[in-house]
C-alpha cells in the first residue's frame, strides 16, 4: 500500500466501511423485506385510522386488478371439470398477485444500487450485467400422476436432463399433495400449487382424476401455471374415461404425450428497459397490491365476525346440529351438519347476521331431533289439533287441553305415543263439548232418519221411532262414545211395537161371511189373504219383541135353528176361517178356535153368519 492509499484509508476508511455495509444490506432482499415488513403495518394502520381516503382511492384499481386476474382463469372449463369453484378463484387471485410481486421484485433487483455496484466492479455496462443475470427458466420434466394411488400415468423430460427415478418422484409429489391438503386445506378441496427447492420450482395442477406437475429450473412466469392448468383441463376433457380406468401402467394411455409435449420449453427473459427505480406504473402496482391486501383483510375480518354470529345463532336454534362452519373464499360460507325438517331455515338465520343466500352453501342431512321444542312442533304437525285444542310437550309427556271430539281423543291416544320423544299422552284436560259429543254420537250410532238426537251437558236425549236393532246399539252408547254421561230414550218408540199395534188394529175384528152352513160366501178369499199377510207380519214382529201372542178365531150364527146345531155350526165356521188362514202360511199356534154366544130368536140376524178374528185378551 502506497502513501496515497494510506491517506485514503485514514481519511475515508470509516465511510467506506459504512458504504460497504449499506451495499451489502441493499444486496440482500431479505433485509429490505424485513425493513418494509417492519413499518408496513404501522403505515397501513395509521392511514386507515386517519380517514377513508385510502379505501376509496384503492377501490377502482383493486377491482380492475382482481377482474384481470380472474379473467385469466378459464372459468368455463373449471365449471365443467372442477366442481369446487372457491379454491379455483383463490388460486387465480394468488397467481395474479404472485405474478405482480414477481414483476416488482425483478424490476427492483435489476435497478438496485447493488446491481449498479456489481456492474461497476465487473467493468461492464449495467445493461450487459443485467442481461447476464437475467432469469432463464426451463421445464425439465412433466409428471402426470394418479392422485389416489400415486402411480405414474405419464412422464416426459427434456433431452438435456438426466433421467431420474420418475416413480419415486411421483410418489413424493402425491405425499406432499396429501400432506398439504390434510394439514392446511381445511376441507375446502384445495391442494398444493407449487414447491420451490433451491433453483427448481415444482408447479402442480390438481384435477379430479390426475395431478399434473412440472419441474422448472429457474423462476417460471405466472403464465406457465395458467398453461399447466389449461393442459390439465384438456387432458381431463379428452381422456377423462381413460384416466378413470387407469390400470397402473405408465404410458398406457395413448395421446397423452401430445397433450403434454408443449409444456417442455426453454425461455430466456429479455432484459428490461432502463427505467427509474420505481416508476408511476410500479407505484400503482404496489399501491394496488397493498389496497387489495387491505380490502381482503377487511372483508375477511367482517366475514369472520358474521360466521361467528351465525355459528352462535345456529347453536341456539333447536333442531340443527352443525359439524362444520367454514369460509368459502373471502365472501362465502359453508355450513354442514344435521337438520330436522321442522327446524328453522338456515338461510333465514344467515340473513339475520347479514349473510346473503347466494353466499351461503348448506349441506344438511335430515334427522329427527328430540329437543322439546321440535317434538312439540312435530306433534302439532302430525296430530293437527283443532282450533280449540292446545298441545304442549314436557318431560316426555304430551299434554292436550281444550275441547275436541271423541275421535280426536282416540287419535291422540293412538298416534301420540308413536311420535319420537313422546312416551305418554295426557288427555285429562281435554273435554268433549256438547256439539262435538253429538257429532261423535251420530258418527258411532248412525241413527235412522226417524230418530232425533241432542246432547245436553253430556246427556244424550233420543226421540222418534227406531227399530229394535238400533235400540240395542243405543244401549251401548256410553261404552261406544267416551264422554257420554247418560242416555234418555223415554221419548223413543220401538218401530216394531208401533207396527205391531197398527197390525192389531187392522186384524182385530177382521170378518169373513158364510152361507147358511159352514161354507164361505163368494169373494171372501181376498179378505182371507190380506188377513193372513198381516198375521204373518204380526207373528214376525212378535218374535222380534219376544212376545207370546195369539188371535182368537170366533165363529158366530144368526140365531135360527136349535142350540145344538148352532154350537156345531159356530165351531165349523171358526175352523173353516182358521184353516184358510193356515193355508196362507199363518202359524197354527197363533190361532185359537172359539165359539160365541148364540143369539135369541128375537135377535136373529143373517149378517151374523160369520167368523171373526179377535186379539186374545191376555196379550
Amino acid at each position: 500500500m502506497n502513501d496515497l492509499d494510506k491517506i485514503k484509508q485514514i481519511l475515508f476508511g470509516n465511510e467506506k466501511k459504512r458504504l460497504d455495509s449499506l451495499v451489502r444490506r441493499l444486496e440482500r432482499p431479505e433485509s429490505r423485506t424485513a425493513d418494509v415488513a417492519d413499518i408496513l403495518p404501522d403505515a397501513v394502520t395509521r392511514s386507515y385510522n386517519m380517514d377513508d381516503r385510502l379505501g376509496k382511492a384503492l377501490s377502482s384499481p383493486l377491482e380492475s386488478t382482481l377482474s384481470e386476474a380472474i379473467r385469466r382463469e378459464p372459468k368455463k372449463f373449471a365449471d365443467a371439470l372442477y366442481p369446487v369453484m372457491g379454491p379455483a378463484i383463490r388460486k387465480a387471485i394468488a397467481e395474479a398477485i404472485k405474478s405482480t410481486l414477481q414483476t416488482i421484485n425483478t424490476a427492483i433487483e435489476e435497478k438496485s444500487v447493488g446491481n449498479r455496484y456489481k456492474a461497476w466492479r465487473a467493468g461492464v455496462p449495467l445493461a450487459q450485467y443485467v442481461f447476464q443475470k437475467s432469469v432463464v427458466y426451463r421445464v425439465d420434466e412433466v409428471y402426470l400422476v394418479d392422485p389416489e394411488s400415486g402411480r405414474l400415468v405419464s412422464y416426459l423430460y427434456h433431452p438435456d436432463v438426466d433421467l431420474k427415478d420418475e416413480d419415486a418422484v411421483s410418489a413424493m409429489l402425491t405425499a406432499i399433495q396429501d400432506f398439504v391438503r390434510d394439514s392446511f386445506a381445511h376441507g375446502t378441496g384445495g391442494g398444493l400449487g407449487s414447491v420451490v427447492i433451491d433453483e427448481y420450482t415444482v408447479l402442480v395442477s390438481q384435477g379430479p382424476h390426475a395431478m399434473l406437475a412440472c419441474v422448472v429450473q429457474g423462476v417460471p412466469p405466472a403464465e406457465l401455471k395458467v398453461e399447466l392448468d389449461a393442459a390439465n383441463e384438456r387432458v381431463h376433457l379428452r381422456h377423462s374415461q381413460a384416466l378413470d380406468d387407469f390400470d397402473g401402467v405408465a404410458g398406457s394411455i395413448k395421446g397423452l404425450d401430445i397433450e403434454l409435449e408443449n409444456l417442455l420449453r426453454v425461455q430466456r427473459a429479455t432484459p428490461a428497459e432502463d427505467k427509474p427505480l420505481i416508476g408511476w406504473k410500479g407505484k400503482l402496482v404496489l399501491f394496488t397490491v397493498f389496497a387489495g391486501f387491505l380490502y381482503l383483510l377487511a372483508n375477511a375480518f367482517l366475514m369472520n365476525a358474521k360466521v361467528e354470529k351465525l355459528a352462535s345463532l345456529i347453536r341456539q336454534t333447536p333442531g340443527i346440529l352443525t359439524t362444520e362452519i367454514s369460509r368459502l373464499g373471502h365472501r362465502g360460507v359453508s355450513v354442514e351438519g344435521l337438520q330436522d325438517p321442522l327446524a328453522a331455515n338456515p338461510v333465514e338465520l344467515a340473513a339475520k347476521v347479514g349473510i346473503e343466500s347466494d353466499r351461503l352453501r348448506t349441506t344438511f342431512q335430515s334427522f329427527q331431533s328430540l329437543e322439546p321444542d321440535i317434538i312439540e312442533k312435530r306433534a302439532v304437525s302430525i296430530l293437527a289439533p283443532p282450533e280449540n285444542v292446545v298441545l304442549q310437550f314436557s318431560n316426555g309427556v304430551l299434554i292436550a287441553q281444550g275441547s275436541a271430539s271423541a275421535s280426536y281423543r282416540e287419535q291422540l291416544a293412538t298416534l301420540g305415543p308413536m311420535i319420537g320423544g313422546v312416551s305418554v299422552v295426557n288427555v285429562s284436560g281435554l273435554r268433549l263439548d256438547d256439539s262435538a259429543l253429538l257429532e261423535e254420537v251420530r258418527r258411532k250410532l248412525l241413527p235412522p232418519d226417524s230418530v232425533d238426537l241432542s246432547v245436553t251437558h253430556g246427556v244424550v236425549v233420543v226421540s222418534g221411532v227406531a227399530p229394535k236393532k238400533w235400540h240395542d246399539i243405543l244401549a251401548t252408547t256410553q261404552s261406544l262414545v267416551p264422554g257420554v254421561s247418560d242416555v234418555n230414550s223415554k221419548a223413543l218408540k220401538l218401530e216394531e211395537r208401533v207396527t205391531l199395534v197398527n197390525l192389531v188394529a187392522q186384524l182385530n175384528g177382521r170378518t169373513v161371511y158364510f152361507n147358511t152352513g159352514s161354507e164361505l160366501l163368494p169373494n171372501q178369499d181376498a179378505k182371507i189373504s190380506k188377513a193372513a199377510a198381516a198375521l204373518r207380519e204380526f207373528e214376525r214382529l212378535s218374535k222380534v219383541l219376544n212376545l207370546d201372542v195369539s188371535f182368537r178365531v170366533v165363529g158366530e150364527v144368526d140365531g135360527t135353528g136349535n142350540e145344538a146345531l148352532n154350537e156345531s155350526l159356530m165351531a165349523r165356521r171358526a175352523g173353516t176361517f182358521r184353516d184358510a188362514l193356515i193355508s196362507y202360511g199363518v202359524s197354527s199356534s197363533l190361532l185359537l178356535i172359539e165359539t160365541s154366544t148364540i143369539p135369541t130368536q128375537d135377535d136373529a140376524d143373517p149378517k151374523k153368519r160369520r167368523a171373526v178374528l179377535k186379539m186374545s185378551s191376555n196379550n
